[in-house]
């Protein structure tokens, strides 16, 4: 049975953003994995691919750490059965290690992360000192690399008396912005284990109708990203997601399909002008709008993050603050 769920982002005298505590991977070498399922002892996940094989690497039951820049090992867990999973986490001063495994018949799935650096104190941006977030619910399916692929009708930015070059930049930058977790406050870029795929040009519209209601047509299996105009009635809508997804028989939400319209006659800009009043900046709303289609949701806390509902005119929040970081690495880790 499919659902669908619309959000909307208005604007107002606030303007708000996220903060969130990041973690990341080290980067370490990898020795050829079948060292790594003969040798006696611990197993370091650092020698591991994400995903194993227990047929060809049969480690069930192996102890699995973290080892560390000074050789020192974090977090260890045990190979589980198959269909089960386990995950330790441990808190530090400097943050939280954590390592799961997933026995999905015979295929290891494996995660860890260790603490990234902190946040620097010299960060002007306020973004940085804020961590609030809450999730949609619906997520991109977790088999090898959550990924959302999206069209932009070109034909559309003329409504808005943009170019397609610079319309396609922002829209396209913006999503990189959320699933690369691209931020002012010194946490790991490009850690989040999801995609977004830009395929091109299409002739569909985005099924938003003016009155910012997902329409009939919705989902019509393609994610969609257009320019239209909103209403009189909705003076304050600056664009709009239409979510659709799939919840199986565990309570599961698989999103399926995203669609969003940006509001032609919103005055969205890709540069400010030199006495802006009005303006919107189009990378900054659409930042936000891929923040609902990879599933996070609105947040009332942390009013300088990209997440946060209401945006002001002339105001730019194109990067990410810690709570908008946060929900993303814990959706996508």
């Amino acid at each position: 049975m499919k659902s669908f769920l619309m959000k909307s982002l208005p604007f107002s005298a606030a303007f708000a953003a996220l903060i969130l505590q990041p973690i990341s991977a080290p980067a370490s070498t990898k020795v050829p994995i079948r060292l790594s399922c003969s040798a006696p002892g611990p197993i370091s996940v650092n020698a591991l691919p994400s995903k194993v094989s227990l047929r060809e690497c049969p480690i069930e039951g192996r102890l699995l750490v973290i080892t560390l820049p000074d050789g020192r090992t974090g977090v260890g867990i045990h190979v589980p059965r198959s269909g089960m999973g386990i995950e330790g986490v441990a808190l530090t001063t400097s943050g939280e290690y954590v390592l799961t495994a997933a026995n999905a018949n015979g295929t290891l799935n494996i995660h860890w992360s260790v603490p990234s650096a902190r946040l620097s104190r010299t960060s002007t941006d306020p973004a940085c000192k804020e961590n609030a977030f809450n999730y949609e619910g619906p997520l991109w399916a977790n088999t090898g690399i959550p990924t959302d692929v999206w069209f932009y009708n070109e034909s559309t930015a003329s409504r808005a008396g943009l170019t397609v070059s610079a319309t396609e930049s922002d829209i396209k930058q913006a999503a990189t912005n959320m699933t690369h977790g691209i931020n002012n406050c010194g946490f790991t870029e490009g850690t989040f284990n999801v995609q977004d795929v830009f395929k091109g040009n299409t002739s569909k519209f985005a099924n938003i109708s003016s009155n910012t209601t997902c329409n009939s047509n919705f989902p019509d299996g393609q994610n969609t990203v257009s320019f239209g105009p909103f209403d009189s009635s909705h003076p304050s809508t600056l664009a709009d997601t239409c979510i659709a997804f799939f919840t199986d028989a565990n309570g599961t939400k698989e999103m399926v399909e995203t669609d969003i319209d940006i509001g032609s006659n919103r005055h969205m800009v890709d540069t400010f002008p030199s006495n802006c009043t009005n303006s919107f900046d189009l990378q900054t709303i659409m930042t936000h709008e891929w923040g609902h289609a990879f599933g996070m949701d609105h947040e009332t806390s942390g009013v300088d993050e990209v997440m946060y509902p209401f945006k002001n005119p002339c105001v730019r929040r194109r990067h990410l603050g810690s709570g908008d970081y946060s929900g993303m690495g814990g959706l996508y880790p």
